[in-house]
């Protein structure tokens, strides 16, 4: 349990991440 909640909250950093970058670059 405490690994998926681990791994969820890495994807919703990535996310969110990739999402920034994203805006910076276009």
């Amino acid at each position: 349990m405490l690994l998926q909640l681990t791994g969820l909250c890495m994807h919703l950093q990535f996310s969110v991440w990739t999402e920034k970058t994203q805006i910076v670059h276009s």
